[in-house]
């Protein structure tokens, strides 16, 4: 079983079913800044959340699970594997070293961190962060006045 959709059907469900308990009445849903939160003092309403914690444990676990299930040399007997056939020596200068260049920000209320290997993925990422960082303050200048 595929662990990725198996998670992804959980946690839809999961939403899912706060979307129904919602609309009878036994959840109440709501947004905290950017964090969704629920109310109820209904049993009910620990359901979709485990449905949801399980879809999310299973996403997480599926790397390492799939590691160990599909591993390359399980599939080959040890003597077909090491045939003179199958032995390819290869030139350095043919196979071009690649270097992942890559950078991100977080913004925890509004400071950001910023990180990145690449100079100028790393403005691009200032810029994008500076950007939000105006586009919040405008939204709560414009609640407040």
């Amino acid at each position: 079983m595929n662990y990725i959709k198996a998670g992804l059907a959980l946690i839809f469900s999961g939403f899912l079913l706060f979307i129904i308990l919602a609309i009878f009445g036994l959840v109440k849903l709501g947004l905290f800044l950017v964090f969704p939160f629920a109310i109820s003092t209904s049993v009910l309403s620990i359901i979709p959340f485990l449905l949801i914690f399980i879809g999310f444990i299973m996403i997480f676990f599926y790397p390492f699970v799939n590691d160990y299930r599909y591993n390359d040399y399980t599939y080959y007997d040890q003597d077909e594997y090491n045939h003179e056939d199958s032995k390819n020596e290869y030139n350095k200068d043919d196979y071009k070293e690649s270097s992942k260049k890559y950078s991100g920000f977080l913004l925890i209320g509004p400071v950001p961190i910023i990180f990145g290997n690449d100079r100028r993925l790393v403005y691009i990422s200032i810029i994008i962060a500076v950007l939000i960082i105006i586009f919040y303050f405008i939204i709560i200048l414009a609640h407040l006045l």
